[in-house]
């Protein structure tokens, strides 16, 4: 059953199914065990798509250009790029992190970018075992609320907690990159 989870999880996960909802399923049917199946299955598909984005990169940056501008964004498409390219690492995890982009979007994002796989798929493994993990372990919290008040109560906590060291992180990198720019 497990092997058939990350199965079907990998494919919805391909083709735009939210990477929460895939988590929160996992938490359901697999409670704690579904971290490991999260972070199996998101990985599995994020680099099934840099892979296929790399491959079709042409066609792979029309989709980006096209699913980044469905929704009237603050950061225009040439400038994420632009800042991937000058912060590479910490701004592909705070990217990844926080859920501002679809999971897909960000998996075809990265693979038409400059950022190196290592990179990809370290900050896809941090933010989905830790980010996704959460999720899923509120979730198998929340199920059994009346049993689990105290777990859920920290699942929150944790998922704020997450939130706030990706953007602590992000901007500590960005500022320390910006110093080493600046002539003496």
């Amino acid at each position: 059953m497990k092997l058939l989870f990350v199965g079907v999880a990998t494919v919805l996960l391909i083709f735009f199914v939210p990477v929460s909802t895939v988590a929160a399923t996992a938490g359901l049917l697999f409670e704690l065990d579904g971290i490991l199946l999260i972070t199996v299955s998101g990985l599995l598909s994020a680099l099934l798509s840099y892979g296929l984005a790399k491959i079709f990169k042409s066609d792979a940056t029309r989709w980006v250009e096209k699913l980044y501008r469905i929704k009237e964004r603050e950061i225009p498409l040439e400038e994420l790029y632009e800042k991937i390219k000058d912060h590479g690492f910490s701004y592909a995890l705070f990217v990844r992190a926080l859920p501002f982009m679809p999971f897909q979007v960000g998996n075809l994002l990265f693979g038409v970018s400059s950022v190196t796989l290592w990179d990809y798929m370290t900050t896809t493994f941090i933010t989905v075992t830790i980010g996704q993990g959460i999720t899923v372990f509120l979730v198998s919290m929340a199920a059994d609320f009346m049993a689990q008040k105290t777990g859920t109560v920290i699942g929150l906590v944790l998922k704020g907690l997450y939130y706030i060291g990706i953007y602590y992180i992000m901007r500590k990198n960005t500022r320390a990159e910006e110093k080493e720019e600046l002539p003496l």
